[in-house]
């Protein structure tokens, strides 16, 4: 059977509705007492608000770091190219921490929007690798590149497994999408 308020499904013996708080009396089902209350006793609430803060963190040090230079479609860019990719990661982060928090339903399609945008830098990424500042110097240190060996393959497994976070990040948020229903 589905709660009469927030259409989960609960069990037919069951007295308190877990996800929305509603309770189920003689005559009927009753209103949850507190609709506030209510959204944070749903399943991945907790989690779905740290991930928001998460977010928001992200997007102002994306922010703050605007000027960096980016690696991105085969080379390294700097300049506006730099502050625009910046500038997008810092608004789809931001956008998606404050929709979380607040449970927008149009964070869902901004989370659909960075999951293909965060897939495409990826892999265009891992298909046209580009050595970091950070590679290039640690090469400079020969000490350092005999101990670490391998070095060509850490940024395209940090790409990879970045990748592989988001889109599993991404299949959680959609997975406990009812969080969003008011």
């Amino acid at each position: 059977m589905n709660c009469p308020f927030c259409a989960e499904n609960i069990r037919e013996q069951a007295k308190l509705c877990r996800f929305c708080g509603a309770t189920k009396g003689a005559d009927g089902w009753a209103a949850p007492p507190h609709p506030l209350a209510a959204a944070s006793t749903r399943p991945g609430a907790s989690t779905i608000r740290f991930c928001a803060l998460l977010l928001i963190a992200s997007g102002i040090f994306d922010a703050a770091t605007a000027t960096s230079a980016v690696a991105l479609f085969g080379s390294v860019r700097g300049g506006w190219v730099a502050i625009s990719y910046h500038v997008l990661y810092s608004a789809l982060f931001i956008g998606m921490g404050v929709g979380f928090l607040r449970r927008v339903r149009l964070s869902l399609d901004l989370l659909a929007v960075s999951t293909l945008i965060v897939a495409l830098d990826k892999i265009s990424f891992l298909i046209a690798p580009v050595e970091s500042e950070l590679v290039r110097e640690l090469r400079r240190q020969r000490e350092l590149v005999d101990v670490l060996g391998g070095l060509e393959n850490l940024e395209s497994l940090a790409a990879t497994l970045t990748l592989v976070s988001w889109c599993g990040f991404a299949l959680y948020i959609w997975w406990r999408r009812g969080y969003f229903r008011r």
